[in-house]
């Protein structure tokens, strides 16, 4: 959805979900889902445009999902595991994991543009900020042994700055400098 709210500034947002409900494959050690994904995901955004040569844009954004895809490690039809030997489990989905696989992350992020026209050019400052969190439990060997299990945090955030003097839009001649 977009819209002005008034005459120097506007809005939009954007929503996303995704459930697929249950998953692809099953693990056998188990019996619980494997191989889906829940995920959603927001947006919005504000644009500050008076008449003259300030101009700002505020975005800010957010995501969430809940998944195994990537994470159910299985043996190749026609190999076999590590310890036991187990081989395929005979449909391509499934797996026979003593970790139930899983991966949660989530992220948010805000992004500032400022810019400024002067006579000669246009003085721009972009800054951005990301924070992401996210952990996963993973069985690496794909059997029903505990032998190679892994559980992983990994949290990060990021700011980062530019600034850019630049030529004018419709300038004859285009040029551009930045610091980041």
């Amino acid at each position: 959805a977009t819209g002005g709210l008034t005459d120097s500034l506007s809005a939009d947002i954007s929503l996303y979900s995704h459930d697929q409900g249950e998953g692809y494959g099953e693990n056998r050690f188990n019996g619980r889902d494997i191989n889906y994904i829940s995920e959603y995901a927001a947006r919005a955004k504000l644009l500050f445009d008076p008449d003259g040569p300030l101009r700002a844009t505020l975005a800010i954004d957010f995501n969430r999902d809940n998944s195994t895809l990537g994470f159910s490690l299985r043996a190749m039809e026609g190999a076999r595991t590590p310890g036991l030997g187990e081989t395929y489990p005979g449909d391509y989905y499934d797996a026979n994991l003593n970790v139930q696989p899983w991966r949660r992350q989530k992220s948010i992020g805000e992004q500032l543009r400022i810019s400024y026209d002067f006579s000669r050019g246009q003085l721009v400052s972009m800054t951005g900020f990301r924070e992401v969190a996210q952990d996963f439990n993973l069985d690496q060997e794909g059997s029903s042994l505990s032998l190679v299990d892994a559980y992983f945090e990994a949290d990060t955030r990021g700011l980062t700055q530019e600034l850019q003097v630049q030529s004018l839009d419709g300038s004859r001649i285009k040029w551009i400098a930045g610091l980041f």
